[in-house]
């Protein structure tokens, strides 16, 4: 039997953690003046209880609300004020160079007679490299979900560079997503996938194949788990990770 101190539960930095994803979720989802005045009272908190000695607790919390206010302010500002996000406020035309973030994930479309239809259209993750909009050019970073026809995005891999040309519009999560571009054509491949890229991909498919004797949710969860491979994910097992807050554990491998 273990002493009754030893036993107990140290809780002391459940608070400041507990303000860190709320200061997050804030700036999250209220934008980054919020962040901002979420820091200062951080900032404010911590400068009082360092100067009249109060607990380490308080101390931790308010530096702990100012350093994840920080960051995700900046990127919230970053986001709100980025040209491509402005353009997608307007629903403007654009063409854009990105680099795969992840494998184009098949949208999931109603069946019938028991059978699933071959998917129609797909969604990419990408990050942002050149945008053109109404003959204004950036060159810029950022995080960008595409939206395009099956045809000509299926089978391109994490890493290749593509220019893809579409309606903008702005995204319905907040998620730190610049835009979403609905694109309606295949795209034009600018970097075929690496040596590595294809023998990764070689080894993802095996995974898949093999997986593939399971029933289908099991199937598509294995792969999104030890390779990060999401791409045969049941749409209803998708969203109960989301919805769980554990898209963490099957993402943690995705190529960037």
């Amino acid at each position: 039997m273990l002493p009754a101190e030893a036993a107990r539960h140290d809780l002391r930095l459940v608070p400041a953690a507990l303000v860190g994803w709320a200061v997050a979720l804030s700036g999250l989802y209220l934008g980054s003046l919020v962040a901002a005045a979420l820091g200062v009272g951080g900032l404010a908190v911590a400068g009082a209880a360092a100067l009249r000695g109060r607990s380490a607790a308080v101390l931790a919390m308010g530096g702990v609300a100012a350093a994840v206010a920080l960051v995700v302010g900046t990127q919230a500002w970053q986001v709100e004020h980025h040209p491509v996000r402005v353009a997608a406020e307007r629903g403007s035309v654009a063409t854009v160079v990105a680099h795969l973030r992840d494998d184009p994930r098949a949208i999931a479309s109603p069946g019938y007679g028991g059978r699933q239809p071959d998917p129609q259209r797909v969604v990419v993750h990408a990050e942002l490299e050149a945008a053109d909009v109404a003959g204004h050019q950036w060159r810029t970073g950022g995080r960008v979900v595409l939206l395009a026809p099956a045809q000509g995005w299926i089978g391109l891999l994490p890493g290749q560079r593509v220019r893809a040309t579409g309606l903008l519009a702005a995204p319905d999560r907040a998620d730190l997503t610049v835009a979403v571009l609905r694109v309606r054509g295949a795209p034009v491949v600018l970097a075929a996938p690496t040596a590595v890229q294809r023998v990764a991909e070689r080894l993802r498919s095996g995974l898949r194949q093999a997986a593939r004797v399971l029933d289908p949710e099991p199937a598509g969860l294995l792969p999104a788990l030890v390779v990060g491979d999401t791409s045969a994910m049941v749409p209803t097992v998708d969203a109960e990770f989301r919805v769980a807050g554990l898209t963490h554990v099957s993402l943690s491998s995705r190529h960037d």
